[in-house]
């Protein structure tokens, strides 16, 4: 079986893609993906957002991780995100950084991965832990089942308020040789000192294996 049912959609598990190997990947319109395997426990990502292109908003994400732990049952990695938009006729350019740490207990069948990152805008520290939690179960050699989420609370800089910002996706994994198609409901939601609001949206996401294409 293959680690690739730990690639969620937005949570990052400890996997990392093999030595020489290249993929493609794409979450609906939010996020793209190319990732390449520099070494079994070195691995590094380019991306961007579709959408944010056609908002004119030019957004590129290097993403470099690294895996310290490999054993067979407990995985642990960490990762830093170098995010910039290009020069664009609103503004110059901003940059950030996300740093995070991600485990994965389990094995290639089934497992749990949680992690946690915080955020760097424009040199400035941003006390907004963002926190993850996914999990990935086969059903059969094709078909896998996922569901992972993500939380980050930023009341403290509305008035002291208690708010946070989640979202939750579980979904169905269909795998045939290197590509994998995701289908997912998406549950967005944002609340304050107990209301809010949240929305449900369909989401596809597909990624290939092109290391595989040259079997």
């Amino acid at each position: 079986k293959s680690s690739d049912v730990s690639r969620y959609f937005y949570t990052s598990p400890a996997y990392t893609i093999g030595k020489n190997e290249f993929a493609a990947g794409t979450q609906g319109f939010s996020y793209s993906n190319l990732k390449y395997g520099i070494t079994d426990n070195f691995s590094l990502e380019l991306g961007t957002s579709f959408t944010a292109w056609i908002f004119q908003v030019p957004l590129v994400i290097i993403t470099p991780k690294y895996r310290f732990v490999d054993s067979p049952k407990f995985k642990f990695s960490a990762y830093a995100s170098y995010m910039t938009t290009l020069p664009n006729s609103f503004d110059n350019n901003s940059n950030a950084f996300l740093f995070g740490i991600t485990s994965t207990t389990g094995n290639e069948s089934g497992n749990v991965s949680f992690g946690v990152s915080y955020g760097v805008l424009e040199g400035q520290f941003l006390d907004l832990p963002l926190f993850q939690l996914a999990r990935a179960k086969y059903l059969s050699a094709r078909t896998a089942l996922s569901f992972d989420s993500q939380i980050v609370s930023f009341g403290q800089f509305i008035d002291d308020d208690i708010g946070f910002f989640y979202n939750a996706m579980p979904g169905i994994r269909l795998m045939r040789k290197e590509h994998t198609i995701d289908l997912s409901a998406a549950v967005f939601g944002v609340s304050f000192n107990g209301e809010g609001e949240f929305f449900v949206l369909p989401y596809v996401g597909y990624s290939i294996n092109l290391s595989k294409l040259k079997n």
